[in-house]
């Protein structure tokens, strides 16, 4: 990924300005998805985005923009989205976040989701 190197995406959801990690979810209408991008910027736009589907190479049920943040460090930013997860009937979906320069995919992290009956 052009010298990038990108931590284990990590799902859960924001209280009150604080993020609690989850990986089950029964009544929540989102969830967030946020991992860490490691290395010297790249020349170009990085961009993020997020979707859910039933499965690992399934198309996207939905699918939204991300945003990526810098952080103190200079070879560190971090990656943060959010999706609707209130309509989804119970089961096992994956969370796609799909790294892009200048529009183009260079990586996909993928995690896991559980949706629960209430």
């Amino acid at each position: 990924a052009g010298g990038l190197t990108f931590s284990t995406m990590v799902l859960g959801v924001s209280y009150e300005r604080s993020f609690v990690p989850k990986l089950q979810y029964v009544s929540e209408p989102t969830a967030n998805g946020t991992f860490e991008i490691f290395g010297p910027p790249p020349p170009g736009t990085l961009s993020v985005a997020l979707e859910l589907a039933a499965s690992e190479d399934g198309p996207s049920i939905v699918r939204v923009p991300g945003t990526i943040a810098a952080t103190k460090d200079p070879d560190r930013r971090r990656a943060t989205g959010v999706v609707p997860i209130g309509q989804l009937t119970p089961g096992d979906y994956v969370l796609r976040a799909v790294v892009s320069l200048d529009g183009q995919p260079i990586a996909t992290l993928t995690r896991t989701l559980r949706k629960a009956p209430s």
